[in-house]
């Protein structure tokens, strides 16, 4: 199939030939035939996939040119939007600013449909479209066939195609007989069709296109999709039944909220594949792969989307997985979103959490994928879902990177419709913000931070902020999947630790079992799990239960290289399933760090290891602390510290900790400080700030002042009397190129990037430099990292009431012999040329040894220096080690 066993045998030079991947895999008779089908899709190699992608888009660019030279007044572009946008109205902007999108989807939906007309006709009898064509011309061949083949009930496949097929003129005929050469090539490679092909050509040419308009889910990769749904199918579940009939295939349901290509649904259909193949053998009884295709399908899963066009790729999708068998009905939706001509205002699947999406089905809004007829249609809409797997948008109401024409709904282009959206949308934010503030407020999980902020400090915790439409995904996930049934999903990354997702992760921990917390530290493969972004993401997967057990552990899986096949994220999901049992605790961790955490698949690698209920709940306010490193025994060091303890070897030292919010205010944020002040030249009345964010700002404990401002008004000038301070501290980090964690000033200053800290009791400048010089310490700068908001690797930041809740250093309740020797520590070092932070450790810095030294010795005289060195330096070894897997 690669070409490499033939040149092999021809060869004069018989070596023997390289395995395909390294490592073992513990199987059973049904993981061993899924191993063999992932690995011959496996042996496709990348390259050919990348030719086949580039051959795609060639032809769709030479049809584009086409359609549009022929399509001078546009009416082809209006009539062809009308087929992949007709629902309530719905606007994606005006046909003649997207005409290249709709020209390309044109050119996918006809060749992906002749692709599959290809790879099944021979079964049915019928002719070729080569043939077809030769009789009778390009465009007439792919009407006849996409009519026979409709007669045969692959309604889902061809519906579109055909309907596009007759509106296209007859300049486009040459381009047709290149499509039909094109889609032969690519069917007589079954093997490159079930790599969820049709998905990963529809994201790679209309994809970009969708992420501008802020109207598509990240596409989930294809290795990340196998993992997490194979978590989420083969862990062992107490409340499912055998899957060794087709009854108890019939009864489950398995559902995408925001399906776009159906990779997750694919996925999801080769794990329940695996189950059923798995329970048949076991109690005896024959398996039918047909049988379970045609069930599966017709009466599994279920997907909705709000473009007509992902379905269809969709059905597609999964069609492919047994192309020959027919196909009467496909539970796949088109869901109205937009504003009908009633005027009845709809938010597509959002609308599930308050259940009117049967309303809306009910009077005939949506389009289904079916054999009869693709319009609108009522739907037997089950009670609830056994597992909701969903990679949701992530669109938040300031659209993604200031694009223009951005921002929530940026796509539509009647103003009046987008406006009556946003309000409806905003109504519906707060009724699902007040029903998740309620179960935080009943668990009693704010009672604690009520305590250490007052209410108002937790007020940014009870707002959705900009966790935008994945919180309210989320939010509908957990309403319609049933008691002991599973939620699986792709999120950003700041679920674990961003403010605006507090809510979420209370939600979690009241009514799920969080099963699985999946995070990516491999600085080449990315961070992200979606093809479309480089965002740092996670993957997790929850059980719904009715009331909570004192066993409950979650799993925590780092890895260290992802998976880069189906192959790899089927094969590491077993070996993970395995380990889940047998994982060490947390706690135990602190003993020692051991082979055994690790986990290895092919090419990819991890550390796994459970934690307790327990700890979730202590941590709430930000589940990153958890797996703040790759390394989980600094994970534990730093849980350790933010408890107050410092670790060097058997020793202990004792630090008063408090949270920050507790010991100080912290001044404005870089919003308030552009609405209340402008910079100038220095001019009387002017203030002093600290501007920017240079490396050349953050390379040195002490920073001096370097711009004026004016307040621009009387209550400007109050904030800046308030607020203005010398100890700063960052709001964003670029951890790789940052030189300290805060600075001080030697005046009295607000920062447009810096928040100022302020001690509420003691303000004294001796105690702001031994907050400095303690922040900029080694263990300082671990809590930092504990807490912080990975926003893409590197990239992190830490909010306001990151910053607030950071449990630190007292330096209010230090003795004051100890504060003062930490203020002489900042002192001593405050001019010191620190390299930048991975390589302070990297090189072990003399100056940042040193520094280290200073603060312990300040918070404990007696301490024995040399045996203290040598822990330092043992601790610099394993975080210049875990630096190196998280930076690179």
């Amino acid at each position: 199939m690669t070409g490499t066993l033939l040149s092999f045998l021809r060869g004069s030079n018989r070596l023997p030939p390289e395995p395909l991947v390294q490592g073992w895999l513990k199987v059973d008779v049904p993981l061993m035939g899924d191993c063999i089908n992932q690995a011959v899709q496996h042996m496709v190699s990348e390259e050919r996939v990348r030719e086949a992608e580039e051959e795609i888009k060639r032809f769709v660019d030479e049809f584009c040119q086409s359609l549009g030279s022929a399509d001078k007044d546009l009416k082809i572009c209006k009539s062809l939007y009308e087929s992949f946008y007709r629902l309530y109205g719905l606007s994606v902007g005006e046909p003649e600013k997207i005409k290249d999108l709709i020209y390309g989807k044109t050119a996918l939906a006809i060749l992906l449909s002749a692709v599959f007309y290809e790879g099944i006709r021979a079964k049915h009898g019928i002719p070729s479209l080569r043939s077809l064509a030769t009789a009778k011309g390009g465009l007439l061949a792919l009407e006849e066939a996409f009519d026979r083949i409709l007669e045969i009930n692959y309604q889902p496949i061809f519906r579109v195609a055909r309907e596009i097929v007759e509106k296209l003129p007859p300049e486009v005929q040459p381009r047709i007989g290149d499509l039909i050469e094109l889609a032969r090539r690519i069917a007589s490679n079954r093997v490159l069709l079930r790599r969820d092909f049709a998905g990963k050509i529809y994201h790679s040419i209309v994809g970009d296109w969708a992420v501008r308009k802020n109207f598509a889910t990240y596409f989930t990769g294809v290795p990340a999709a196998y993992l997490l749904a194979r978590l989420a199918l083969a862990t062992p579940n107490p409340s499912w039944r055998s899957f060794s009939s087709l009854e108890s295939i019939e009864s489950f349901r398995v559902a995408d909220l925001a399906c776009g290509s159906g990779t997750l649904l694919s996925a999801s259909y080769e794990a329940l594949l695996y189950l059923y193949t798995k329970d048949c053998l076991k109690a005896g009884q024959e398996v039918s792969v047909e049988d379970f295709h045609k069930t599966a399908l017709e009466k599994v899963f279920w997907g909705l989307d709000a473009l007509r066009f992902a379905t269809h790729i969709a059905a597609t999708t999964l069609a492919l997985h047994n192309p020959e068998v027919p196909l009467q009905n496909m539970d796949l939706y088109t869901v109205p979103l937009g504003v009908n001509s009633e005027g009845r205002v709809s938010l597509g699947s959002l609308d599930l959490a308050q259940r009117t999406l049967l309303d809306y089905f009910g009077v005939g809004t949506a389009v289904k994928v079916s054999t009869s007829t693709e319009e609108q249609a009522t739907i037997n809409f089950p009670e609830g879902f056994n597992l909701i797997i969903m990679n949701p948008p992530f669109t938040r109401a300031t659209g993604r990177g200031g694009k223009e024409g951005g921002g929530l709904f940026g796509f539509v282009a009647d103003e009046g419709v987008r406006e009556r959206l946003l309000k409806f949308y905003g109504k519906f934010r707060e009724v699902v913000r007040r029903k998740m503030a309620a179960v935080a407020e009943a668990e009693g999980f704010l009672r604690e931070l009520k305590t250490i902020l007052g209410e108002k400090g937790v007020r940014p915790l009870l707002g959705i902020g900009q966790a935008g439409e994945g919180l309210l995904f989320l939010h509908v996930a957990c309403e319609t999947v049933v008691d002991g049934g599973r939620i699986a999903f792709v999120l950003p990354r700041s679920f674990l630790s961003g403010v605006g997702w507090f809510l979420a992760r209370t939600l979690l921990a009241s009514k799920f079992h969080l099963e699985y917390v999946v995070v990516s530290y491999d600085s080449q493969g990315g961070y992200n799990f979606s093809e479309s972004t480089a965002l740092s993401e996670c993957l997790i997967v929850a059980r719904k239960v009715r009331e909570h057990s004192e066993n409950e552990m979650t799993c925590i899986v780092t890895l260290l290289k992802k998976p880069n096949s189906a192959l790899e994220g089927v094969w590491l999901a077993h070996e993970i399933i395995e380990k889940y049992n047998k994982a060490d605790e947390i706690d135990a961790i602190a003993k020692g760090y051991h082979a055994g955490n690790f986990v290895k698949a092919g090419g990819c690698s991890g550390v796994v290891y459970t934690v307790p209920r327990r700890l979730l709940l202590n941590h709430l306010d930000n589940w990153g602390k958890l797996l703040a490193f790759t390394n989980p025994q600094l994970s534990i060091y730093a849980l350790e510290l933010l408890e107050g303890k410092i670790c060097l070897g058997e020793a202990r030292i004792s630090v008063p900790i408090k949270r920050l919010g507790e010991i100080a205010t912290i001044g404005i944020d870089a919003h308030q400080f552009h609405d209340s002040f402008r910079r100038v030249e220095e001019a009387p009345g002017a203030l002093l700030c600290l501007y920017g964010g240079e490396e050349e700002v953050r390379s040195k404990l002490q920073a001096e002042p370097n711009a004026y401002v004016l307040p621009k008004n009387d209550k400007a000038r109050e904030m800046f009397k308030k607020f203005a301070s010398e100890l700063l501290i960052p709001d964003r980090i670029w951890f790789d190129t940052a030189h300290v964690t805060s600075v001080y000033t030697s005046q009295p200053v607000l920062s447009n990037i810096f928040y100022a800290v302020k001690l509420k009791n003691a303000n004294d400048v001796k105690r702001l430099k031994a907050l400095c010089a303690w922040l900029n310490s080694t263990w300082g700068i671990m809590t930092i990292l504990a807490c912080r908001q990975e926003t893409r690797g590197a990239w992190i930041r830490l909010k306001m009431s990151h910053w607030r809740l950071l449990p630190i250093i007292d330096v209010t309740a230090l003795p004051t012999e100890s504060s003062e020797a930490l203020s002489r520590v900042f002192d001593d070092f405050k001019h010191a040329e620190l390299k930048r932070l991975p390589e302070q450790y990297s090189s072990c810095q003399e100056e940042r040894l040193n520094l280290d030294m200073k603060v312990l010795k300040a918070l404990e005289p007696s301490l024995n220096e040399e045996e203290a060195r040598d822990r330092i330096t043992e601790l610099y070894l394993n975080l210049s080690e875990a630096f190196e897997e998280w930076i690179g």
